[in-house]
This record gives C-alpha cells, structure tokens and sequence, in this order.
C-alpha cells in the first residue's frame, strides 16, 4: 500500500505523482492531520523517492516548492477550516506568508480550544507574498490602450458634425 493523500474513492496522490509533476506552485498548504510531518536525517535518495517513501511534505520540497504548510499532529476540522479561510485572506490580500499565518493563528486562538492553533508548521519564506497586488504591467496597459482605441465595426461611423 502507499502512502498519500486521498482525494476520492481510488484516488490517491502520492509522492511519486508529485515528482512527476512539470510545474510546480509557489504555495501548498496541506490543511489535514500531520500534513507538515516530514522524517528526521538525510533526504531520500533516488530510490527511496521512487518507492514512495517520503512524506508528500518532502516530496514538495524536493520538487522545489518554496512554501509549504501543513500540521504536525491532529487538528479539530472546524478551527482549521477557520485556519484556511483567514489564511487565505492574508496571502489574496497581499501579505506575507508570516502575516497570514499569524492572523490565522491568532483568530482560532481566540476560541481556546486545543491546540490546533499552534499546529500549522511554515516551511519556506516567511516573508514571501505570494499574491502581489500592483499596477498592472507596462504589456497590460498598452494592451487595454490599444483595444480602448480601436473602432467598433458592428456599429456605423458616426460623423461628429451631426
């Protein structure tokens, strides 16, 4: 049997689809039990990682994910949906990494109830924006300009004398 993630009835991810993988994103975050687990020593060798022996933590980082979040023990399902979703309010609203998870940290915190609020691990940059908010770039902006002048040719021309 290997070992994944399971996203439906025979449909695993493994770290071995990972290595796979062409792309790979900026962020993952792996909000289940013991997702931010990884194994203590030397990384896998070649044939360890083809066997599917690393944790899909470690398969990210060996495939060149920056950041990388996930829990080291067990988390309560509705503090890490509340987790999620102000983590995902920092990182769409332009924050760094720390920024997010802070904020994340500090809203289930609030509510006392176990420690779900400190088991959500950041490996990578904290102080990464992974959502950059700005002016739209110089190729954009011609781009907009350019169809804002063009001339619509469902409609006729109208003369502006008349």
């Amino acid at each position: 049997m290997t070992a994944g993630w399971i996203l439906g009835r025979d449909q695993v991810v493994t770290a071995r689809d990972i290595f796979r993988a062409r792309r790979v994103p900026r962020l993952v975050f792996a909000d289940a039990c013991y997702s931010g687990v990884i194994h203590g020593g030397a990384a896998h060798d070649t044939q360890e990682l083809s066997h599917g022996l690393a944790t899909i933590a470690q398969a990210f980082f060996e495939r060149g994910v920056p950041n990388y979040l996930g829990s080291g023990w067990p988390v309560n399902d509705a503090q890490a949906a509340t987790f999620a979703v102000e983590f995902y309010k920092g990182v769409l609203g332009a924050r760094t990494l720390r920024e997010s998870v802070s904020a994340a940290r500090a809203k289930i915190h609030a509510e006392a109830l176990g420690s779900t609020w400190a088991a959500y691990q950041l490996y990578g940059n904290p102080d990464d924006v992974v959502v950059k908010i700005g002016k739209p770039r110089a190729a954009e902006t011609r781009g907009r300009a350019s169809r804002g002048n063009q001339r619509d040719t469902t409609r006729p021309a109208v003369d502006a004398d008349n």
